[in-house]
C-alpha cells in the first residue's frame, strides 16, 4: 500500500525528490529523522498537501497511502485515486459529521445526537468510542495510518485533521477565498474562474446518502448556503463580464430548483434583458410573482420590483455592465 518517493538531493536539511506520479516535493529532513510530514508545492493554488512516509537508508521514502474524501454530493472515499467502500451505519454518519466540520472540534454530545438521535444506546459514550475505534480500523484496512487522516481525541470531543487537497468541501472554500482575493484586486476573469471551479466540485446535496436528520438540519444547511452564495457571486461576475447569453440556461435551471431565491430571478431577468429578450425578462418576473403569491402570500422584494419597473421603462442604466458587489 506504500508508494516510493525517491530523494534526488538533500541540501541544508531539505530533501528534494519526485514521486512516481511526477509530484515534486521538498521535505524537511533532520539528521536523525526517519519520518516527514509537510510537503511544499501548491495544488490548484491551494494549501500544500500533507503526506507522510518513511525515509529509507537507500535514499527512498515510502509514501503513505493518499486518502481523499468527497462530501459535496454522494459520500465518497478514495485511496491513491481508487474508490474504496465507505463504512455503513453509525461509522458513516460519524465520518460525515467530522468531515463537514473538518479541523474543528466536535463534541461527543453532538456526534451522539447525529448518529443515534433520540434512539440512544444504553451507553452512548461507550458506543461512540466503539464507533471511533471501528472507523480507525476501517482506515487501517486500507493501509491508511493516522498521519493521512487523523481523528484526534480531545476532551469529550473529536476532530479530524485534513488538508484542503483531500476534502472537496475545503477545496471549495479555498477557491471561494481565492475568488474574493481576485475581486479585491479587480480581476473579474480570475474571480469568475475560481468561482466556476468551486461550484463545479458540487455533485449534489451534501452527504446526500448519509442518514442523519440532525446532521442535515443543523450542519449541512450552512454548506449549502455557501454553495448558493458562490453561485450568486459567479453569475454576478459573469454579468459584469458581459457574458449575458451564456448564463441564461444555467439560471433558468436555478430558478426552478430554488424558486424563492430572488437573486437568481434578478440575475436571469438582467441576463435576458441584456440579450435583447425583454419580453422573457418580464415573463420571468410575472412567474415569480404568481408563485410567491400562491405559495407564500407575499409579493417579490423591493429590489426585484424595482428591476421590473426599470425593465418596463427600459432605463439606460440596465444596459451597463453590472458593478460586482
Amino acid at each position: 500500500m506504500f508508494r516510493t518517493f525517491v530523494i534526488t538531493e538533500i541540501d541544508g536539511g531539505v530533501a528534494q525528490g519526485q514521486s512516481p506520479d511526477d509530484f515534486a516535493c521538498r521535505l524537511q529532513v533532520g539528521p536523525h529523522q526517519t519520518r516527514y510530514r509537510e510537503c511544499s508545492g501548491a495544488v490548484d493554488a491551494m494549501a500544500p498537501p500533507k503526506i507522510s512516509g518513511e525515509i529509507r537508508s537507500t535514499g527512498e521514502i515510502l509514501m503513505a497511502p493518499r486518502i481523499e474524501f468527497r462530501i459535496l454530493g454522494p459520500f465518497g472515499m478514495s485511496v491513491n485515486g481508487k474508490t474504496v467502500p465507505l463504512p455503513r451505519g453509525g461509522q458513516r454518519i460519524l465520518l460525515g459529521a467530522l468531515l463537514i466540520q473538518a479541523n474543528e472540534i466536535v463534541s461527543n454530545e453532538e456526534l451522539i445526537g447525529h448518529i443515534w438521535g433520540s434512539a440512544l444506546p444504553h451507553n452512548p459514550k461507550g458506543a461512540l468510542h466503539t464507533c471511533i475505534a471501528r472507523l480507525r480500523q476501517t482506515f487501517a484496512r486500507h493501509g491508511v495510518d493516522g498521519d493521512s487522516a487523523v481523528i484526534r481525541t480531545c476532551t469529550a470531543a473529536y476532530v479530524i485533521d485534513i488538508s484542503p487537497d483531500r476534502l472537496d468541501l475545503l477545496r471549495f472554500r479555498s477557491l471561494v477565498a481565492a475568488a474574493r482575493c481576485a475581486a479585491d484586486s479587480g480581476k473579474l476573469a480570475a474571480q469568475s474562474a475560481s468561482l466556476a471551479q468551486a461550484v463545479a466540485l458540487w455533485r449534489g446535496p451534501v452527504l446526500s446518502d448519509v442518514q442523519s436528520e440532525s446532521l442535515r438540519r443543523d450542519i449541512v444547511h450552512e454548506s449549502t448556503e455557501q454553495y448558493l452564495a458562490a453561485l450568486e457571486a459567479l453569475y454576478n461576475t459573469e454579468l459584469a463580464l458581459g457574458r449575458h447569453s451564456d448564463i441564461i440556461g444555467p439560471l433558468r435551471t436555478l430558478v426552478c430548483k430554488h424558486p424563492f431565491r430572488e437573486r437568481f430571478h434578478e440575475q436571469l431577468m438582467l441576463a435576458l434583458y441584456r440579450s435583447d429578450r425583454q419580453i422573457e425578462a418580464l415573463e420571468t418576473y410575472q412567474d415569480v410573482t404568481v408563485h410567491m403569491r400562491e405559495e407564500l402570500g407575499v409579493d417579490p422584494s423591493p429590489t426585484l420590483r424595482e428591476l421590473h419597473f426599470a425593465i418596463l421603462r427600459q432605463e439606460p442604466g440596465l444596459a451597463r455592465l453590472m458593478q460586482h458587489g
